[in-house]
């Protein structure tokens, strides 16, 4: 097994993806870094929230491959610097609230962005916290699937909260 302390390899296409171009590298708090940098992704990149459903799969197929491929090697499977996964539940829980933020979205308006950033702090709280059954999946699948798989419920749990905070208010 390679050391920790040689992670990530650039010479690796995979590490470089898989820390989303060195973004989790930064030592304090690289999940956190990952998510926003994933939310500034999505708002660069994406017009229309809800017209990316391919975009968020493929964006999950490519954490799942990145992920297998620079933890294969690694004892801490789920190491900090890797914060593709994040980007992945991020886009899971933008997508799935993206009628929510549409309806009260306007790119010229700073009120809109509002809406995002109660889904970034939604995430991050699921994602930190790990909640049943998050706990139990990242604590129990240790390849590529898994280090994804507990940042897609973080995001689904996200978005369950997003929108019935919406709801109640």
């Amino acid at each position: 097994m390679p050391e920790e302390s040689n992670f990530p390899n650039y010479k690796n296409p995979f590490d470089y993806v898989s820390t989303l171009f060195g973004v989790g590298l930064i030592r304090f708090a690289p999940g956190t870094w990952g998510t926003l940098f994933s939310v500034f992704l999505w708002l660069v990149f994406f017009e229309k929230l809800s017209s990316n459903t391919i975009a968020v799969l493929l964006a999950v197929i490519l954490a799942i491959v990145c992920c297998h491929f620079s933890s294969k090697d690694l004892n801490n499977k789920d190491q900090k610097a890797i914060v593709i996964d994040e980007l992945a539940g991020m886009w899971v829980a933008l997508l799935i609230c993206s009628p929510l933020i549409e309806s009260n979205y306007n790119k010229d308006d700073v009120y809109g962005y509002v809406n995002v950033f109660i889904v970034f702090l939604a995430f991050r709280f699921f994602d930190i916290l790990k909640p049943f059954p998050i706990s139990y999946f990242d604590k129990n699948l240790k390849n590529g699937f898994g280090i994804v798989f507990d940042d897609l419920v973080a995001g689904i749990f996200a978005s369950i909260f997003t929108i019935l905070l919406y709801n109640l208010f």
